[in-house]
């Protein structure tokens, strides 16, 4: 956990500056640095490997963090994709949101790194950790249409599977409650 001080500020001026993050304001902002932990990661360390942690994702902070996605094949959407996530405020880590039949990925860093890890299936439920799960879904649509493993004509979630590859409100909550995430 971030207690008060540089980190937490840290996290929140990243969080203010993220693209899919910028949009929840302060105080969602606030709460989510509570939630946060800051990570400094050696050259080559594993984030995560095949969706392991499946509860934590991550904001970067500082330095460059690869990550590999294999989509499976659905309706609209499939393919296995590499990407170089390299600006500051930049999310991955989308294993609390995705259905792992349907999407894994792994991530590591490159040279030396730091990120804001989020315990995305340890914080308690709320308005916040709703809108994180939208803005997570909404990061993760966007990097498999740059990685053309979606067609930019697709429009919504829905149509990248069938089933839905993401884990619906009611699964992820099922899962919190029972101690699964």
């Amino acid at each position: 956990m971030i207690s008060k001080g540089k980190d937490r500020a840290l996290a929140i001026d990243l969080f203010s500056r993220s693209e899919f993050l910028a949009t929840l304001g302060e105080r969602a902002w606030t709460t989510l640095a509570r939630e946060s932990r800051l990570e400094v990661c050696e050259a080559g360390q594993v984030l995560i490997a095949n969706n392991r942690p499946a509860d934590t994702s991550y904001v970067l902070a500082e330095g460059r963090v690869v990550v590999y996605v294999d989509l499976k094949p659905g309706r609209h959407c499939g393919g296995e994709g590499v990407a170089l996530i390299a600006d500051e405020g930049r999310i991955f880590g989308w294993g609390p949101v995705a259905r792992p039949d349907h999407l894994t990925t792994s991530a590591w860093s490159v040279g030396e790194s730091k990120v804001i890890a989020i315990n995305v299936g340890r914080s308690p439920f709320s308005g916040t950790t709703l809108l994180l799960f939208r803005c997570l879904a909404a990061s993760l649509f966007a990097l498999l249409q740059k990685l053309g493993l979606c067609p930019l004509d697709v429009k919504t979630l829905e149509h990248l599977t069938e089933p839905s590859m993401l884990c619906g409100l009611e699964e992820w909550m099922s899962s919190y409650h029972s101690g699964e995430v």
